[in-house]
């Protein structure tokens, strides 16, 4: 499936990625696991879970005027792996759409169906968690005598991520 990017190209979201990772200190094709929380502490976000927040929304963040109360919020009932990409995806919103503005930003997902600006923090957080180098690598390396199915399973495992993001990931690296 592809989804259409808005307010940058595929190419530049993968260079903001790269820098990103570079700060902290990952290094593509080596490293596999990237800790959300710990990233999004990187900059200085603090990271909940919130029990309150209705079933409809994931998570949110939360950036005062002079960004120097920054959170991320996420709904403790969904899974690890969901959790992980929600952490990321609402950093990348941060780090696509607020960085430098100087504005209070607040951003809450609760809309079913997923809009351009959506699209393109969903993948920047793809390539935040399975950046492209180490995910095509561990798929070369796992696809060899398995089916299908049990390579996502196993790169599931690997990245924590969900089956779906795997999937999009793999269309999007390794095919």
């Amino acid at each position: 499936m592809n989804k259409r990017l808005n307010y940058m190209e595929k190419k530049k979201i993968e260079q903001r990625a790269d820098k990103v990772l570079a700060a902290y200190q990952y290094i593509d094709g080596e490293d596999v696991y990237v800790d959300a929380v710990r990233l999004a502490r990187f900059f200085g976000f603090e990271v909940d879970e919130a029990t309150d927040l209705p079933a409809t929304e994931d998570g949110c963040i939360t950036v005062s005027k002079d960004a120097t109360e920054r959170s991320i919020v996420v709904n403790d009932t969904r899974s690890v792996e969901s959790k992980r990409f929600i952490i990321v995806h609402e950093l990348a919103h941060y780090l696509l759409h607020y960085m430098g503005s100087g504005e209070f930003f607040k951003h809450r997902e609760s809309i079913k169906g997923k809009n351009l600006e959506e699209n393109d923090a969903d993948y920047l957080a793809a390539c935040l968690l399975m950046p492209a180098k180490s995910f095509k690598r561990q798929y070369d390396l796992l696809k060899k005598g398995r089916t299908p199915q049990r390579t996502i399973d196993e790169l599931q495992a690997k990245f924590r991520t969900p089956r779906e993001s795997i999937e999009r990931r793999i269309e999007e690296v390794c095919r």
